[in-house]
């Protein structure tokens, strides 16, 4: 924006530029332009038409352009190859899909939950804000000595349970690992968003299930890194109310249609299931990051 007033630009003109940076940032770290196209026109110019689109267009390839001739082609999610997928695990992703769906909403509201209780036990101590970070670290540290994978981004640690290096019993405690980790983060004030939390959340939850999923079909590995994908984009979907943002991401991440279009159904239906049965998940935001909001994405430390 600041540029932008410099020039004695108009405020529909500032606004352009801030979607177009935020296109060609997402798309730079994704390596995912398309994706990062349609997620910031639904989320920030949602009335603006697809034809209408150039200059961000323009400005997510761009980002991804200039990604890859400086970093090379190596995304930061390498999703393995799930190989052909049987038509079994898009029915019982189906299925699955409510599970992934609420995870997510719990997630959601015990990270808005904890952000609350924080705040009203400083200012019942008369603690002010900047002090809460010294609080959280220590509970943080805490928790890096049980659950290390649980620490960072998560993207590496995603990258490695689907690829099958983790055992089911690891990829289930870090489901809950990852919660508690990311409530600290946010209710002490660290920063960070919840789109990468919730993405390795749902990684793991579906690596979970994947693997006895799998088995009886003889492909445990596939299962595990297309259930992986499926609750990753269902997580997604439901935080940021955009399940063709999620199929797609999946789609580029992938290179893979038909686990795409898995995860297009399945982000449909949770979204639909959430707007449903929980609708206060969207009448209210947390403190630290507004749902409705483009998220700002750095590591939950």
């Amino acid at each position: 924006m600041l540029p932008g007033r410099l020039l004695g630009l108009d405020l529909a003109t500032r606004r352009l530029l801030v979607t177009m940076a935020v296109a060609a940032a997402l798309a730079a770290v994704l390596h995912a332009p398309l994706a990062a196209l349609i997620l910031t026109r639904e989320l920030m110019m949602p009335r603006q038409r697809l034809a209408l689109m150039g200059p961000i267009a323009l400005a997510s390839a761009g980002g991804w352009l200039t990604s890859r001739a400086i970093l090379g082609d190596n995304p930061v999610i390498d999703i393995p190859a799930a190989g052909v997928i049987p038509p079994e695990f898009h029915v019982i992703a189906l299925i699955l899909t409510p599970l992934f769906a609420f995870t997510a909403w719990a997630a959601l509201s015990f990270w808005r939950w904890s952000e609350d209780r924080v705040l009203e036990a400083a200012e019942s101590y008369s603690a002010p804000v900047w002090m809460l970070p010294f609080a959280g670290g220590m509970l943080l540290g805490l928790i890096c000595l049980v659950f290390p994978h649980a620490m960072g981004i998560g993207y590496g640690q995603v990258t490695t349970a689907l690829g099958g290096a983790y055992a089911i019993e690891l990829t289930a405690i870090l489901v809950l690992a990852k919660i508690a980790a990311s409530a600290v983060t946010f209710a002490f004030r660290f920063g960070g968003g919840q789109l990468a939390p919730l993405f390795f959340i749902g990684a793991m939850l579906g690596a979970t299930l994947g693997t006895p999923i799998g088995l009886p079909l003889g492909d445990a590995a596939g299962a595990q890194v297309y259930f992986g994908l499926i609750g990753a984009s269902v997580m997604i979907a439901v935080y940021l109310r955009s399940p063709l943002f999620a199929a797609l991401l999946a789609l580029e991440l992938t290179g893979d249609v038909a686990a795409a279009a898995g995860a297009l159904a399945c982000a449909y239906l949770g979204l639909t299931l959430i707007r449903r049965f929980t609708p206060g998940l969207y009448e209210q935001k947390p403190a630290s990051q507004p749902l409705h909001a483009a998220p700002a994405d750095g590591p939950v430390r």
